[in-house]
């Protein structure tokens, strides 16, 4: 009579057949024999052993260079937004053709804006020019400049109040043939022309269609 035995050692089935006389004699050896079987893995148990190492090693290095490219898009983004908020720190300088010195006239006045604007809200670089400083002249009649502006009336008054020489009627082509203005010198001539169409009024005549 035989006696099936089935031992299992990691990957691998080993089988015995014994017979009942030799079980006594089995029955002694067999934790020696486990033993050996413990210490002795087979081929491709060392194998897997090998390939999960070697996988491992490949995903420890992926994960440091997916690390690697996050921290320098992560530095390269914040330089951007350092870059940006630089830029909005750093406003622009605004250029005044002027000095608190100067002595202006003003040729081609519409509406007296340009004028009231240097006059009644001056940026800081002007706020000690002196109105007196300052010549503004309409190619209108006084007359027509308040029919054809609504808000002149109120600017050709602030101005007046403050001292400002208002002239009407004056051709800006025929300078020389304005009495108030012979044998007086000026620092700064502005003329702001052509029409810039926001407003509508004379605009085909502005730009000579």
């Amino acid at each position: 009579m035989s006696v099936w035995v089935v031992g299992s050692c990691w990957s691998r089935v080993v089988f015995w057949i014994v017979n009942v006389s030799e079980w006594d004699c089995w029955i002694q050896n067999f934790p020696r024999l486990l033993r050996l079987l413990r210490l002795s893995p087979s081929r491709d148990h060392l194998m897997a052993g090998k390939k999960k190492s070697s996988l491992q090693t490949a995903l420890l290095k992926q994960q440091s260079r997916l690390k690697q490219k996050s921290q320098i898009a992560q530095a390269a983004k914040s330089s951007e937004k350092a870059k940006a908020a630089k830029k909005q720190t750093v406003k622009k300088a605004v250029t005044i053709p002027f000095s608190p010195t100067d002595r202006i006239l003003l040729i081609g006045e519409g509406n007296f804006s340009f004028a009231y604007a240097l006059v009644v809200n001056p940026p800081s670089q002007l706020q000690h020019l002196p109105p007196q400083n300052i010549t503004a002249t309409a190619y209108d009649t006084e007359e027509g400049c308040l029919a054809k502006y609504p808000d002149a009336r109120e600017k050709v008054n602030a101005l007046r109040a403050k001292g400002v020489n208002l002239l009407f009627g004056v051709d800006a082509t025929k300078l020389e043939k304005v009495p108030q203005l012979k044998g007086k010198c000026w620092d700064r001539v502005v003329w702001n022309f052509p029409h810039a169409g926001k407003c509508r009024l004379d605009l085909h005549v502005n730009q000579g269609g």
